[in-house]
């Protein structure tokens, strides 16, 4: 293996791993409103162009990392649509 290719997957594993304080601090605190919707889309579709950027270069660790990395920002999403329904319902009782 490539020390080029050791940097791949060393970039990849460090900003994948770089969401997942914030998953830890939201699971947590059970509060997810301090996270931007926009935040999230922008990051998902930019992770998106990653993935298949990846796949058309054939660079696995790029692919592999805008995977991982949409399947966290897919939980951040669903743990924030789901506390904005929890607030909501609060708020109109």
């Amino acid at each position: 293996m490539l020390v080029i290719e050791l940097i791949g997957y060393a970039a990849a594993l460090l900003t994948t791993a770089a969401l997942l304080p914030e998953v830890y601090r939201v699971w947590k605190t059970r509060e997810a409103k301090s996270i931007s919707f926009y935040w999230l889309g922008l990051l998902g579709l930019g992770q998106v162009l990653w993935l298949v950027y990846g796949i058309y270069i054939s660079a696995f660790p790029v692919a592999a990392a805008a995977a991982a990395t949409m399947a966290i920002i897919a939980m951040l999403t669903a743990i924030v649509i789901m506390d904005d329904k929890v607030s909501f319902r609060a708020i109109a009782k």
